[in-house]
């Protein structure tokens, strides 16, 4: 994700939407089997675009993955 924002790339609005959803869903997930990413950010999130439009900046649908869960805390 950090890629893409240092291009600079204007992205349509109904993409981000998407992306914060999924990232909200995802985090929302670890919380809820007690998991704390502690390390979130845009180089901690990869995506990979499902239909590259060229029509719409190149962008359509993309499945968001947190990664890097080196600095993540257990709660027990």
């Amino acid at each position: 994700l950090s890629n893409v924002l240092e291009e600079k790339r204007a992205m349509p609005y109904y993409f981000l939407i998407d992306v914060i959803y999924q990232i909200t869903k995802g985090m929302c997930y670890l919380h809820d089997i007690q998991i704390v990413h502690q390390d979130l950010k845009p180089d901690n999130i990869l995506f990979n675009i499902i239909n590259n439009d060229k029509s719409n900046n190149g962008f359509h649908y993309a499945i968001m993955k947190l990664v890097d869960f080196g600095c993540l805390k257990i709660n027990v």
